[in-house]
């Protein structure tokens, strides 16, 4: 039996050979991948070792590692990268950043010249690049992204068989991180963003939106001057020109929101090219809330404002300047405290969609007359909503309702129609949101508030804190938050968003 289990080690040696010969060329940091190779497939590798060589040299100052060096050459020929993303690991690394932050200016370009260009600088190209950051007109991030952007970076890359970026969803957002952000793309955030768009919940708009208006580009305080050239680069794909940029800060200084101006450069012809290049779909303007400005007016106050106001202006009838307001049977809230604390939530809710909020009352430790709740929205607001509750001696009753002008109210008529809108769609999405039963619209001229309103106005009630059910899911936070999201929305759902 001994020949036998000879011939059986043999045999099992030949294939642990074999097993491991395919992991190697597999890696193509094998015999296949290099020397086993095809002589076309051996001169593309020698390509683009050359390639990575110069990235190591340039960048870092130092000849490759084996390890590295072939590591990076294999991202390249099997496509797993492309020459902007490897670039951008090498200029985006903490080596780099050490070594770049003590070069001066001169030398940092000269870098990028050698580097991205494959030559040394001419001399007219390197006192411009310099200039352009001794002067403030770019940082170095700035240049660099130029470069990349470059026909001859393209160019070398496609010469040495690499692709230069890749044109797929994947790669818009790896031009986002570089564009927006100046920094290279993480796994986790490239995976969030790429899904989104994928599913179609992004589009091209709406996610470069998020990367502008997103904490982390906001965090960078941006000028607007920085702000149009970072403008220029990712939604229109080039440099800036002196007298666009002036042209767009005369916009901002002339009062266009950062918003506005975005949505401009995201409707373009260029940005409109760049989408169907990628192959993602680009989607329309993002809406500009911040045109608009919300009153919202808490009801009621823990303190009572003494006397009567008129009905209306001009009127010679009387109305109490305010009162007490109901409270719940259950939570023990009190109207103006449920009042408050919703209208304080919903002008967050509202802010962060991009609107203007003003208030009537923070606090429920002065008295606030109605004449006075009005005014405050007539000096500065395009709407009112007025946040009330609901009660009834019959604590069956559930539900919310709005309240509004007639069309023939005798003093402001003239916002009939638009509160009348606002109104059904403030109940439409707060029901729809809330699940509370819809008691309807009701027109009439008995409230002051409404009737000094020079702006479309709406007395909404949220419910009925007499009904103990309705008033415990109006106390709880959680159904807070959906009670706060149904009055944005149908704020939204008024002016079309």
């Amino acid at each position: 039996m001994r020949p036998y289990r000879k011939l059986l080690a043999a045999l099992i040696a030949s294939v642990i050979l074999l097993l491991n010969f395919n992991v190697l060329c597999a890696d193509g940091t094998g015999a296949a991948g290099a020397s086993g190779a095809s002589d076309g497939d051996a001169a593309r590798i020698e390509q683009v070792h050359a390639f990575v060589e110069r990235l190591y040299t340039n960048m870092m100052g130092r000849p490759s590692d084996p390890q590295g060096l072939d590591f990076w050459t294999n991202q390249l020929t099997s496509g797993n990268m492309s020459g902007n993303e490897v670039a951008n690991k090498f200029y985006y690394s903490s080596e780099f950043k050490r070594i770049g932050g003590g070069m001066d200016d001169s030398a940092f370009v000269e870098t990028m010249y050698k580097t991205l260009l494959g030559r040394s600088s001419d001399v007219q190209g390197l006192n411009h690049w310099v200039n352009q950051i001794t002067s403030g007109n770019k940082t170095r991030d700035q240049i660099y992204r130029n470069f990349l952007a470059s026909s001859e970076w393209k160019g070398i890359c496609s010469s040495n068989g690499i692709t230069p970026e890749y044109i797929t969803i994947e790669g818009y957002i790896n031009r986002l991180y570089v564009t927006v952000f100046g920094r290279d793309s993480d796994t986790n955030g490239r995976d969030f963003w790429s899904s989104k768009m994928r599913s179609g919940e992004y589009d091209a708009i709406t996610t470069a939106h998020k990367f502008f208006f997103g904490s982390e580009y906001l965090g960078k305080n941006k000028s607007d001057s920085d702000y149009i050239k970072d403008l220029y680069m990712t939604l229109m794909g080039r440099d800036y020109d002196d007298a666009g940029l002036s042209f767009w800060l005369n916009k901002l200084s002339s009062g266009s929101t950062r918003l506005s101006v975005f949505n401009q450069f995201a409707t373009s012809p260029e940005f409109t090219n760049i989408c169907s290049i990628y192959g993602v779909t680009r989607g329309d303007a993002i809406p500009d809330r911040a045109q608009y400005t919300i009153c919202i007016d808490p009801g009621h106050s823990a303190v009572m404002p003494v006397g009567n106001c008129p009905l209306g202006p001009g009127s010679s009838i009387g109305k109490p300047a305010d009162a007490v307001g109901t409270h719940g049977s259950a939570s023990g809230l009190m109207e103006y405290q449920l009042t408050l604390n919703i209208s304080m939530q919903l002008k967050d809710e509202l802010e962060a969609r991009g609107y203007n909020v003003i208030m009537t009352r923070t606090d429920s430790s002065s008295a606030y007359d109605l004449v006075y709740r009005a005014q405050v929205a007539n000096e500065g607001a395009d709407l009112m909503v007025r946040i009330h509750a609901d009660g009834l001696s019959d604590t069956s009753v559930t539900g919310c309702s709005a309240i509004i002008i007639t069309p023939n109210n005798p003093w402001n008529p003239q916002t009939y129609s638009s509160s009348r809108s606002l109104a059904d769609n403030l109940l439409s999405s707060y029901i729809a949101a809330t699940g509370i039963r819809n008691r309807g619209v009701v027109e009439e001229d008995t409230m002051a508030g409404n009737n000094w309103s020079t702006v479309p106005c709406v007395l909404f009630e949220l419910g009925f804190m007499t009904n103990r059910n309705e008033d415990l899911k109006m106390a709880d936070p959680t159904f807070q938050v959906s009670m706060v999201s149904g009055l944005a929305d149908g704020i939204d759902a008024y002016y079309g968003f």
